[in-house]
């Protein structure tokens, strides 16, 4: 049997359809009869009223169709606007779903954030202990210049020496006078 069925094949059929999709004048149909007899047309003798998102049938009694007639401001507004339990389960659940994935995504970019802040923390680190490095070397290369320069300089006083003079001769018999 076809899922999809209108309104005067519902009031014909003898077993109940899952789904009813409800047209503009069948919706008009329906609020005349509610209007006339404060109910809906019946389904198999039970008072349905389908889902305006899935077209499922609910059933409905007298007092729970009144009051959700009021509830949703008249008949018309009930057939537009009535969403299902099972319906507005799926709905929920969807948007748990989105809600648990954006948690997730918020933790994901948090856990990134911390993994950034570290690495960039070490890298500081790293270009302070280098710049450490390479101040002790600087320090190193100019006491090690310093150096040469008076190595250099002792050299040159040396050279400034004449060596052609008489070198000194240790004299032993005098206790170790030098004689020139």
């Amino acid at each position: 049997m076809n899922d999809q069925t209108n309104v005067t094949e519902v009031t014909e059929v003898t077993e109940t359809p899952t789904t009813v999709y409800l047209s503009a004048e069948t919706k008009q149909e329906w609020v005349k009869q509610y209007d006339e007899r404060q109910t809906f047309p019946l389904i198999n003798k039970k008072p349905y009223v389908p889902c305006s998102v899935t077209g499922k049938l609910v059933i409905m009694g007298a007092n729970n169709l009144r009051t959700r007639v009021i509830k949703f401001g008249g008949p018309m507004n009930l057939l537009n606007n009535f969403v299902c339990r099972e319906q507005v389960k799926e709905e929920s659940k969807r948007v748990q779903q989105i809600v648990k994935d954006t948690n997730n995504l918020r933790k994901s970019v948090t856990t990134a954030e911390r993994a950034a802040k570290r690495d960039a923390k070490l890298a500081t680190v790293a270009l302070k202990q280098e710049e450490r490095r390479a101040k002790r070397e600087a320090a190193k290369a100019a006491k090690v210049k310093g150096l040469v320069d008076e190595v250099t300089e002792v050299i040159d006083v040396i050279d400034v020496i004449d060596v052609t003079e008489e070198p000194l001769v240790l004299d032993p018999p005098t206790g170790g006078c030098l004689v020139p």
